[in-house]
């Protein structure tokens, strides 16, 4: 066989062709350390809220990663998007978030996300898309 080639069936080793994270209500995404994960037809979308150090701090994307068992482990960090001349509310502040990964070769099997934030790092959720239905 060829060196590194290997074929493998979808599931174990989905290929991510896309990967987006955007800025969301708070509100809308639960409490500070807690996400939701959804797997979609073509993608898995995760929701949550990551705790700021200060009210100028966004969230940003950190790493995304699939193992060769077919897990997603999704990285989100709480980052400082201040300008060096900008007031920043220094208090601690939710800061919520939606990723939405695109796979081409089917779903991973199981997905964790971890919140790099004021909290620390932590996984704050993990779900498996096998389904009993």
């Amino acid at each position: 066989g060829a060196d590194g080639g290997s074929s493998v069936d979808a599931a174990s080793d989905p290929d991510i062709t896309n990967v987006e994270v955007s800025a969301a209500d708070p509100g809308a995404t639960g409490a500070a350390g807690e996400a939701s994960i959804e797997f979609v037809t073509d993608g898995v979308h995760v929701e949550g809220t990551v705790l700021g150090e200060t009210g100028c701090h966004g969230v940003e994307l950190a790493s995304t990663a699939t193992t060769d068992e077919g897990a997603l482990r999704v990285v989100v960090a709480a980052v400082d998007d201040a300008g060096s001349t900008e007031m920043c509310t220094q208090a601690l502040t939710d800061i919520g978030y939606e990723v939405d990964a695109e796979f081409a070769e089917g779903l991973p099997e199981s997905v964790t996300v971890v919140h790099d934030d004021a909290d620390g790092r932590e996984v704050v959720a993990t779900d498996s898309s096998d389904t009993d239905e």
